[in-house]
Formats: structure tokens, sequence, C-alpha cells
């Protein structure tokens, strides 16, 4: 054999030092003294990327290893293995860890070689895919060498540092099992509308989602969600706008609005971020900046996304149970899931929209002075002041296609305007501290046709921070019932149709506001879904008026 037997060398293998042939050493050893001919000849390190596309490339079309008697320099295992000790600075090769030489190795040489890289990447954790399946294309390919490796060694003194070669098998599998990838995975939505309707012109809307997502042990998920708009308006919005806008979808009060990409800034923002990981097999926890507390609570299969089924924002959660003024600007915060049992569930949010600032509300007598200084004094900040929402949900769920939620919430909100209060009459209000209890089901009552609500009921009490009124407590109701129909006249089309009131008050306004939306959704590939809809809101902002109709058409791209 070319690269075969040669004279008696010392080398040094787990602290022992034998004399032994260089064919017999290169099967128990790869440490070789520096008089010795090295095992490769080693470049300057090159940068990780470079080493990444040569390595991809030599596992192109290459003859099968153990076809061959002898490695030779130009082999892939050849020069994948000395790629990997240069990646990875592993120092395998004489006692300077430097590989030198260009010559052919036996099978028993390479094999001990591989032992040794197969032994000290593992402590390396950023593996790509490629690089872990040329791995196991090495460990299959020399499975044989490796294996009488072993029994050759078997009758030396095991050394503490030894590393059973039995257990590279087991060794590379872990690797393979427990190795996830640092790069972040990007998932985009993109949702393009036309709307018209009732007092307004043609519009046109954009919203732009980017989901980063990265997993450092395969079981946790650090998320960042890039939102970018070009601040849209429809005709539902104008008509609440001209009324004070509590109940839009930006609304102060509540979200009773209509398309749910409404008011997205051009500019674009971070609406997500936060790292969720297990705390224990059946609880997960979440810690961030930007927590929004729909990610968490009051989610439902058939209305809670506005890329497959209603885009209104109103169906999309309960206004009394999900805080608009806290989701739609998120907020730092914690969130946690605990699986009690594969039927039940607990769940709980906390997210403060004015964590990042250090307000402290002032404490002074109302009087000219106070009032002349803060007008209105500003709300408290940091993590444990206003504006919050805090929010408990617990779930049961008997069967797959059935699941009912109770969920309390208590929330202290800005409104910060002049609104509607009782008949004709107006108010300023500054601040409402909420309670509220909402229930939220879903039922698929068949393989096509599912049906869905909410209902809450919630307690209001209104202050102004410059002390010049006492308002009495406002105690709203909320309702939503819907129906979706799959496979509607279209293979792969739904159908949906809901009704419902965001914000029941004879306190508040001189009516009731009630949307209703249908829609039609049809997918023409996975990526690319066409939703048209139409959209009617009754008594906008709870004031008598006409009701305003509207339209919509949404392409919807997801990839």
């Amino acid at each position: 054999m070319k690269g075969g037997f040669g004279p008696i060398r010392q080398w040094s293998w787990w602290g022992q030092t034998i004399g032994i042939s260089l064919g017999i050493a290169g099967s128990i050893g790869v440490i070789a003294p520096t008089q010795a001919q090295t095992i490769f000849s080693a470049p300057a390190m090159a940068p990780p990327s470079s080493q990444s596309s040569t390595a991809d490339s030599l596992m192109q079309s290459i003859p099968n290893v153990h076809t061959l008697s002898d490695v030779q320099p130009n082999d892939w295992a050849y020069k994948y293995v000395k790629i990997l000790n240069e990646r990875y600075n592993l120092l395998i090769g004489d006692l300077d860890g430097k590989f030198r030489g260009n010559e052919p190795l036996t099978r028993y040489e390479f094999a001990a070689v591989l032992a040794q890289v197969l032994k000290r990447v593992e402590i390396f954790r950023d593996q790509e895919q490629e690089e872990l399946n040329a791995l196991q294309r090495l460990l299959n390919s020399y499975r044989d060498a490796l294996t009488d490796l072993r029994i050759r060694v078997q009758g030396f003194p095991a050394q503490a540092d030894q590393v059973a070669l039995a257990g590279l098998e087991e060794r590379v599998d872990r690797l393979v099992r427990q190795n996830v990838s640092p790069t972040t995975k990007l998932q985009t939505q993109i949702v393009q509308t036309a709307s018209n309707g009732t007092g307004a012109a043609l519009t046109a809307l954009s919203r732009v989602r980017l989901n980063l997502k990265s997993s450092f042990t395969g079981r946790d998920q650090l998320i960042t969600q890039l939102e970018f708009g070009n601040n849209g308006q429809d005709a539902i919005a104008k008509a609440q706008g001209q009324r004070g806008n509590a109940l839009g979808t930006n609304g102060r009060l509540v979200d009773g609005g209509g398309l749910i990409e409404i008011g997205v800034p051009a500019p674009g923002r971070i609406r997500k971020l936060y790292y969720e990981f297990p705390l224990a097999e059946t609880v997960r926890l979440a810690v961030g900046s930007q927590i929004p507390p729909s990610d968490f609570v009051d989610r439902n299969r058939f209305a809670n996304h506005s890329g497959s089924n209603f885009a209104s924002s109103f169906f999309a959660n309960n206004p009394l149970i999900i805080q608009n003024r806290i989701d739609q600007f998120g907020g730092a915060g914690v969130a946690a899931d605990w699986q009690i049992t594969p039927q039940i569930s607990l769940r709980g949010v906390y997210a403060a929209s004015n964590a990042n600032q250090p307000t402290i509300s002032p404490s002074c007598p109302i009087n000219a002075a106070c009032v002349a200084i803060f007008i209105p004094p500003p709300p408290p900040g940091g993590l444990f002041g206003q504006p919050y929402q805090a929010t408990l949900e617990t779930e049961y769920r008997p069967s797959p296609n059935l699941a009912v939620r109770l969920q309390y919430t208590n929330a202290a909100v800005p409104v910060g305007q002049t609104t509607p209060f009782g008949g004709n009459g107006f108010a300023t209000i500054d601040d409402a501290r909420i309670n509220a209890i909402g229930l939220n089901a879903e039922w698929a009552v068949q393989r096509e046709i599912a049906l869905f609500g909410r209902f809450g009921l919630g307690q209001y009490r209104l202050s102004n921070r410059q002390g010049l009124g006492n308002f009495d407590d406002l105690n709203p109701r909320s309702w939503m019932l819907g129906a979706t129909f799959g496979n509607f006249l279209i293979t792969g089309s739904k159908v949906g149709v809901a009704i419902g009131q965001p914000f029941i008050e004879s306190g508040f306004g001189n009516a009731t506001q009630t949307n209703a939306e249908g829609y039609f959704s049809f997918l023409i590939n996975d990526k690319i879904n066409l939703i048209p809809s139409l959209q009617i809101v009754s008594n906008p902002d709870n004031q008598k008026g006409r009701a305003i109709w509207q339209w919509a058409f949404r392409v919807v791209v997801d990839f």
C-alpha cells in the first residue's frame, strides 16, 4: 500500500508513548512527533464562508471511499476532514497542532483521524445541516475501519480522557438530533387591499410583516416581527374618526373598527420582540420588550387571522379582553402557558406600553398651580405603570373540534380625548381602569362547517387627571357570533359570516354600533390568497348616523 508501513516511530496516544510501525500507529493514534511525516498540509485558515462553499463542492459526485485502497489527498474525505480541522481549529496532527505534507493515508490511519475529529467537533453546536450530513457520510464510509480500529486498541489501558470509539455513532446521531441552525428563519406576509365605501374614495392599503424566528435549543424561539404599511384608511375609519374614534381599529376605548391593516405606519416598527422557552415539560414562558397580548390569549381558529379569514379588526378579538391601546402598540412584559392536562390549559400575559418611560405621577393638590404645570398630569410609566394589561385565560378542549375559554382582564388605558358621554353630551376623559370577563368558544361542527363566538362583560372606571369631573362607571357588554364554511363552491375556498356589537352601553353615546362582515377566501396556491369581503357598520362610534357599507379586495401573499 502506498502510504502503508514505514520505520518504527514514537507516537503519543491519549498520554501513552508506543513503539509501533507507522501503519499500526495510524490505526490507534492521531498525534505524530515533529520528526515524523505529517498527515495533512495546512494552508492558512480560510474564512468559514469560503470553507463552507469548498466543503459543499467536495461532496458532489465523488467515488465512495470504501472502493479505495488508500485515502488520497484529493479524495473528498481527506479534504473534508482537513477543512473541519481548519474551521474548528481542532489542532489534530503533529504535536504543534499543524498538518503538513500531502501523502496518502491508510484507511486505518484516516479512521483514527476521523475518530478524533468526531470526538472534538461534538463540542461545537453551530453545524449546518450540510455539515452534519457530511459527518454522517464519513462515518458510514469508514464504519468498518472504525470498528477494526476499536478491536486493535482493546489491549491498551484506558485513560480518563479516552472516549470509546464504540460511541462514535451515538455521538454523531446526537449531533444530528440536537443541532439547531443558527440561521434565522424568515416568514413574510404581504397584504395589498383595495377598498371603497360610503362617503369615501377608493383607497389602497398595504401592510408587510416580516417574522424572524430563531432557535438555540430546538425548543425555544426568539420572535421578532417588523411591520410596514402606508398608513392607509378606509370608509369605516373615516366615519369613526369624524365621531372621535373611540371604537375604531385604532380606537381609544375599544377596537370595533374596519380593516385590520388601518394606520400601519410607513416608516415601519418592531411590533413583536420576545423570547419564548420551556420552563418545564408542560410550561412555556415568554419575556420581551414588545409583547402583543393577542399572541397568547383569546385565540380562535376561525376568527383570529386576517390573512385567511375576517378582514375586520373587531372580529379578530374580544375588544373588552384584548385592550386596543396595549395590543396595537405592544409593551414589555411576560406571558406563560401551562398545559395542565391534555384537555385543560392555563395562560396569562402582562404587558405595559410605557415600560420604557421613567415618568412618575406627580403628587400635588388639585389647584391652579399644579394644573398649570401638569395639563393633564402624565400617567405613571415604567414596567408596572400605565398603560398596562394583565389577562388570565383557562381553556377546556374536550376534543380537537371543540374549545371553550374563560378570561379575565385587568387594565388601565389612556383615553385622552373629548368623548361622547351620555345622550348627546361630551366630556373630557383621560383614563379608564378596566375589569372584564370574557368567553371565547369554537366548534368544528363538521369537516367543512365551524361556529365561533365571543362574549364579554366589563366595568370601566373613567377619570380626568385634572380633577375636573367625576363620571359614572360604564358597564359595557360585547358579543359576536359567526360561522365558516370550507370548500364552498370551489375546492380550497372558504366563506365566513359574522355579526356583533363591540360596546353596548347606554351611557356612552346615543346608539349602539353594530358590525357585520362576510368574506370569500380563495387560495390560488399555498402562498397566494384572494379575499373579497363586505363590511357593514351601523351607528359608528355609538352615535346615530347612516350605516357605512364597505367592500374590500385583499391579496394576501405568505412565504
